[in-house]
């Protein structure tokens, strides 16, 4: 009988509950754009971060955070890299061996990060060392072979630092460092062998990549890498791999680090940008709030009379309060397969095509030390999808409250006066 008089009363001011019905689902569906739009997003970011050379994870020697020096690398990183690759969620684990230098042509020389990489891994995984990024020359892994051990090793440079030494490729440079263990500075010549434009300032203009066995060789780290760098599927794996990541490697005196922890501006900002979407949608919730909540008290306050009566006739307050929420229940529902219909209409458009915003950037723009790619993808997560229709049932639900509890209180004399 509650569903029955809560259908009934739902269908007799058509266009009342239609305007109402269009605006919640409507907010629905933009809060489901937004989400998918402001996830794919966010993703994307991390993602383009993650292959600017820091992986979803990293593995470093404990006490490498607080001291990065070549002194707190890894002693057996082979060994630890098969066995990560073991784990199934790790898609590739990548071997690196990072240093301060002092690169130097002619007579300019530039303080630069050297990063000892694995050519044969690199291309599989970074955005730095791919031929998509070479403006000039080859990646490390070169499309002709080995090159012959006579010539000096590769290397490979940002666009800006090639610049500023003014060196082409097949030009030689000298690398310094300060080796393993101290003493005596150690140089070493290499020949350009690319130069890579990602549109990050700081790494076009301050960073180079030569083989890691040459690396090994300059510092006199014998077959050392001061990290591990571990790839996942996707980047929302990374909070509970991190978790197994740990107990696997219990006991190996090594610490995991998310690319939360490693670029910290970068999560910052993607938090920022989060928090501002999340306050949007708390603002469109107040007004869909307001909406249910003068609709639904409209539609009590023209049916005073009805109430009475049905008071009058033995219904109990609680059955009147329970034909509102009722009501709202209907309309909800309604509302939320409306909105979830074109909500997931419209995210699966931005999913396949995707948001073009190369008109307004450009080839890019960079924020947090990253550079965003121009074309982004909506992914809504089927969680937030959950969680979203839950919490527009139960704003309705809410703004529900009070004209049902007022119908409720009523009193039948009055009530039947009133109409």
């Amino acid at each position: 009988m509650i569903w029955r008089l809560a259908l009934r009363n739902t269908l007799r001011n058509r266009r009342r509950t239609l305007l109402a019905s269009v605006a919640i689902s409507l907010s629905f569906a933009l809060l489901l754009v937004f989400l998918g739009i402001g996830d794919g997003v966010h993703e994307a970011m991390a993602e383009v971060g993650v292959s600017m050379g820091l992986g979803h994870l990293i593995v470093d020697r404990e006490g490498f955070s607080d001291d990065p020096s070549l002194e707190h690398s890894l002693p057996e990183p082979a060994r630890l890299r098969t066995a990560l690759l073991r784990l199934p969620w790790v898609r590739q684990v990548a071997p690196r061996l990072r240093t301060d230098a002092l690169i130097t042509a002619g007579a300019t020389s530039v303080g630069v990060a050297l990063s000892g990489v694995e050519p044969s891994i690199e291309p599989l995984i970074s955005k730095i060392d791919t031929p998509r990024s070479m403006v000039a020359g080859h990646a490390l892994a070169p499309p002709d072979g080995t090159p012959a051990r006579s010539e000096p090793a590769p290397i490979v440079v940002g666009k800006e630092l090639a610049r500023t030494l003014d060196v082409q490729v097949g030009d030689r440079v000298t690398l310094t460092v300060r080796p393993r263990g101290g003493g005596e500075t150690h140089s070493g010549a290499y020949r350009v062998h690319g130069i890579f434009a990602t549109g990050v300032h700081d790494i076009d203009a301050y960073w180079s990549e030569i083989p890691i066995q040459a690396a090994r060789e300059l510092t006199g780290s014998e077959q050392a890498a001061t990290s591990l760098a571990v790839f996942l599927d996707n980047v929302a794996e990374t909070t509970p791999a991190k978790a197994q990541l740990q107990t696997a490697l219990a006991g190996e005196h090594v610490e995991v680090l998310s690319w939360m922890q490693a670029a910290p501006d970068l999560y910052s900002f993607i938090v920022v940008d989060q928090g501002g979407l999340y306050a949007m949608m708390g603002i469109l919730f107040v007004v869909v709030a307001a909406g249910i909540l003068n609709t639904l008290l409209m539609g009590v306050m023209e049916r005073t009379g009805e109430f009475g009566l049905l008071l009058a006739v033995g219904a109990t307050p609680r059955r009147v309060v329970a034909i509102v929420l009722a009501e709202a229940a209907i309309l909800g529902a309604v509302a939320v397969g409306a909105g979830l219909a074109l909500g997931l209409t419209v995210n699966h458009y931005f999913s396949t095509t995707g948001i073009d915003l190369s008109g307004m950037t450009g080839e890019g723009y960079e924020t947090s030390g990253v550079l965003l790619p121009t074309h982004f993808y909506a992914h809504l997560y089927p969680a937030k999808l959950v969680w979203s229709a839950v919490l527009i049932v139960g704003l309705v639900l809410l703004g529900a409250c009070y004209p049902a509890l007022r119908a409720g209180r009523l009193q039948p004399v009055e009530a039947i006066r009133h109409e």
